[in-house]
């Protein structure tokens, strides 16, 4: 039987087998460099050697020669007034050029009050300007001056507006939108608020002008009650009011002028009324508690007024004298209740 013997490893042959390489690639294996990708050898190194990507190459460009920056600081002094302060840094065709520019301004109450701005810039000409505003209760008033360059400018302006409602005629500031004329009894002076900001007064008549109004919206009209007298009966110190737009309607909040006084009652020994004593004036339904030491307070009163005093197992009555129309709430003194 023949007998076949090998040796390993086995020896390469001239020829590619499967041991290995010829002879040739082999040699070239030996002498070859790392291999690299093709676009990465033949990447180009400006943006103009880019092909078929024209419009990124100008868009890259144009944002170069073209670029801007811009820095601003906005600072809240209060409710109404603010500061300003920015600057911008641009580059055109390689030029670069820059702008400044402060600002303060106050902008105007809701109601009577001042606002104003003041400026100034700095750029490719200078520019200053300064203007201010003064609200009132039926007029804006208006002036400005400007400057830019070798330019200067002045202004003056005015403007307000006239309402007729009913038998009356109201001078008011511009009127854009709806309108109310709202009535607070006979009390002058009295601060009248539009959704809780105060925008006017009651004249001598106690009635004003409320504009700005939202037309077929719920408008929140109210009165301050701080400016109320001690004489003023108030069923409700605010209203909803939705009016047509660009109309007046009016309204008439339920306060009421009463006379009223306090004074001390005493019993017919003399000896204040007991503190919870229940009080009613004559003719009415309305009712006032006594207080410690007979302190009573009473309103709805009319020239010379009976007035009737209850407690537990006892009543009592009593006058009180005219009240001058003039008096908010006399001090009556000590009266005898029997």
């Amino acid at each position: 039987m023949a007998s076949r013997t090998a040796s390993w490893p086995p020896t390469p042959r001239a020829s590619s087998g499967a041991w290995g390489r010829s002879a040739p690639d082999a040699a070239h294996a030996d002498t070859a460099g790392p291999y690299q990708v093709l676009a990465r050898k033949y990447r180009p190194g400006h943006f103009r050697d880019l092909i078929g990507q024209e419009a990124m190459v100008q868009t890259l460009t144009n944002a170069w020669l073209y670029a801007a920056l811009a820095l601003s600081l906005t600072h809240i002094l209060d409710n109404r007034s603010i500061a300003t302060a920015a600057a911008t840094r641009n580059r055109e065709d390689g030029r670069q050029s820059g702008y400044e520019s402060v600002q303060l301004q106050r902008n105007l109450p809701d109601g009577p009050g001042l606002g104003y701005q003041v400026s100034a810039e700095r750029g490719v000409f200078d520019r200053y300007a300064a203007q201010a505003a003064w609200q009132t209760d039926h007029a804006v008033l208006s002036a400005g001056v400007a400057r830019a360059g070798h330019n200067s400018d002045a202004r003056v302006g005015a403007s307000g507006g006239m309402a007729w409602l009913g038998d009356s005629v109201f001078l008011s500031r511009r009127i854009d939108g709806s309108f109310a004329v709202v009535e607070v009894a006979d009390y002058p002076g009295v601060t009248l608020l539009h959704d809780n900001r105060p925008v006017t007064r009651t004249d001598s008549r106690g009635r004003a002008l409320v504009s700005g109004l939202r037309g077929y919206e719920a408008n929140r009209i109210g009165i301050d009650p701080a400016d109320l007298p001690m004489d003023a009966d108030v069923d409700a110190l605010e209203a909803l009011l939705t009016p047509p737009a660009r109309s007046g309607v009016a309204l008439r909040l339920g306060v009421e002028r009463v006379r009223s006084a306090s004074f001390r009652l005493v019993g017919a020994d003399g000896k204040a009324l007991p503190a919870g004593s229940v009080l009613r004036v004559a003719g009415q339904s309305r009712s006032f508690p006594v207080g410690f030491d007979g302190k009573a307070f009473a309103s709805g009163l009319a020239g010379r007024t009976r007035v009737l005093a209850r407690w537990p197992g006892h009543e009592c009555s009593t006058w009180l004298p005219a009240i001058d129309p003039g008096d908010e709430v006399p001090e009556l003194g000590t009266l005898r209740c029997e």
